[in-house]
């Protein structure tokens, strides 16, 4: 069962991951919107898990260009029901998401994308130490 596609019901005084009754896929945009009081936002507002899906996108444009090279600044935002997803898997699902944009912009899109990983978790204090290393080398 694919995890984006998931709900959390409670039957017989136990909860159950079941599949969605029909597929959504939860993106808000938004325009010329503060990334940090998005961020503030999305952590204070549940996720409802009964109907589901347990995660959400949004996509923020701005009407902020840079004069360098005239592109313009965008952001995604990802929430995710802990129950679904750890930290290491949050970084892993935004790291597969930055590749297929890159094979976007690169015109090499491939026809499927295999994301599936299962990991211990003892890799998650060497990725966030790598990844925090790239952000600051690259902001």
């Amino acid at each position: 069962m694919d995890v984006l596609h998931m709900c959390i019901r409670k039957e017989n005084d136990h909860y159950w991951f079941y599949k969605m009754d029909e597929e959504k896929i939860p993106l808000q945009v938004l325009k010329n919107q503060s990334p940090e009081l998005v961020f503030e936002k999305e952590t204070n507002t549940c996720i409802d898990s009964a109907t589901g899906p347990l995660w959400r996108a949004t996509y923020i444009t701005s009407d902020e260009t840079f004069k360098e090279n005239n592109t313009f600044s965008s952001k995604m935002l990802f929430t995710f029901h802990h129950a679904i997803v750890d930290g290491y898997t949050a970084i892993n699902i935004c790291n597969n998401f930055l590749k297929v944009l890159n094979d976007v912009i690169g015109e090499s899109v491939q026809k499927l994308y295999d994301f599936g990983q299962l990991n211990d978790g003892h890799e998650s204090e060497e990725l966030i130490i790598q990844r925090t290393e790239y952000l600051k080398k690259n902001p």
